[in-house]
Formats: C-alpha cells, sequence, structure tokens
C-alpha cells in the first residue's frame, strides 16, 4: 500500500525543500507538476496541488512513520 500527506503554506514548502532537491518555486515546480524523487532516504511521488502552496507526497506504506519523522525534524529546523 501506499500513504499519501499534504504539506500546505509557506512553512511546508520550506519542510519540503530541506527534505527533497526539488527546485519548488512556483516557476520550476507549477500547480500540476509531479514527479518521482528522494525524500530523504527513499522514492516518494511529490506533486503541487495549489497555490498555498500546497504539497500531496505519497510514499510506501512502510515508510510512513520515517516519513512523518523527517517531516517533525525538518520542520523544528526552519
Amino acid at each position: 500500500g501506499r500513504t499519501a500527506l499534504r504539506l500546505e503554506g509557506p512553512g511546508g514548502r520550506a519542510c519540503l525543500a530541506a527534505l527533497t532537491p526539488l527546485d519548488l518555486r512556483p516557476d520550476r515546480f507549477p500547480v500540476g507538476a509531479a514527479v518521482r524523487t528522494r525524500l530523504g532516504d527513499i522514492g516518494a511521488f511529490v506533486a503541487r496541488t495549489g497555490d498555498a502552496p500546497a504539497f500531496l507526497l505519497i510514499v510506501d506504506q512502510s515508510y510512513t512513520a520515517y516519513v512523518l519523522h523527517l517531516i517533525g525534524h525538518a520542520a523544528n529546523a526552519a
């Protein structure tokens, strides 16, 4: 199975930017863009779903706890 997670707002963009090599600026990763990339040490699908900015992360279900840990750590570091 897979797990879908949403990150929204400027804090969400900063958090995601700390975890992936993607250029998340709106002109480089516009609404509707979707890619497979690295998220920490794992592969993930990342899609830009809104202007808030809003992102959808899809990871293997077995990595859910790890991804939540990464997000929490990145959010606290920002």
